[in-house]
């Protein structure tokens, strides 16, 4: 798997408001940990909470500076851009650990001061 690639599938999904590919992203017991608000979900309940999100907010993901990683984990820097011009975009970080294809855990960290409220 290309670290390049994978990001690019994730980011896709996350503009795309696709809650099930973002957690497809995860393999099968993986887990999605949002940092800033202590949540920890499965791929269903990621699903869950993502289509709620995204049924609220339409937004897109970039890529800040480049990838960094290894056989088994990627990191990287985002900004989160929303349509809605009143919402002031912002910034975080991602890492993720990987299993094969896929993530076994991916941890997001951001400000939650300037994020939409999921």
């Amino acid at each position: 798997m290309r670290a390049a690639d994978f990001v690019q599938s994730y980011f896709d999904a996350w503009s795309h408001g696709d809650a099930r590919g973002v957690a497809e992203h995860l393999v099968k017991d993986g887990t999605y940990c949002d940092i800033p608000r202590n949540e920890q979900h499965s791929g269903d309940d990621l699903v869950a909470n993502l289509t709620d999100f995204f049924a609220r907010e339409h937004h897109s993901c970039q890529l800040i500076g480049e990838i960094l990683s290894s056989d088994t984990t990627i990191a990287f820097q985002y900004r989160m851009s929303s349509e809605d011009t009143s919402v002031d975009d912002w910034f975080g970080a991602e890492f993720m650990s990987l299993n094969g294809d896929g993530a076994i855990k991916i941890s997001d960290y951001y400000d939650p001061s300037n994020a939409v409220s999921q």
